[in-house]
């Protein structure tokens, strides 16, 4: 495939996805604040004074909450990092 041909079909191919480039450190940041503040609660929560299952239950919740945040906020940092290196 000519360089030529290769960019028109650049220029022509409709973007996959819909976060840009520019948002995605900004998207990082929101995800890991998120979850700090999860995970800092769930270790609240488990210090807490409340009865066991109530306690895990939380605990449980709050962690897969910040655990999920924790990976969003890893990769959109990875992406947005990793395309200016």
């Amino acid at each position: 495939m000519a360089y030529e041909q290769l960019i028109k079909e650049f220029k022509k191919a409709k973007p996959i996805g819909n976060s840009d480039l520019d948002i995605q450190p900004r998207y990082a940041a929101i995800a890991l604040f998120l979850s700090l503040l999860l995970i800092t609660s769930a270790l609240i929560t488990a210090n807490s004074k409340k009865s066991f299952p109530l306690k895990f239950i939380t605990y449980t919740f709050l962690s897969a909450g910040g655990s999920l945040f924790f990976g969003l906020g890893a990769i959109y940092l990875a992406n947005s990092v990793g395309v200016y290196i």
